[in-house]
């Protein structure tokens, strides 16, 4: 019975998606916070890596 490890496999990952939803979610913001930093930036953490 293949057709059912596919479905059991299915399920496992949705039920794993489910437990995991918050954590994933909290990974996800910390990601896009990073990026807009190093887009963003500000002047004052960018003097740290100027040579004088």
């Amino acid at each position: 019975m293949e057709d059912l490890n596919v479905v059991d496999s299915i399920n496992g990952a949705g039920t794993w998606l489910v437990r995991n939803q918050e954590l994933l979610l909290s990974y996800a913001v910390n990601i896009v916070a990073a990026i807009a930093i190093i887009i963003i930036g500000d002047d004052r953490g960018a003097y740290c890596f100027q040579y004088r």
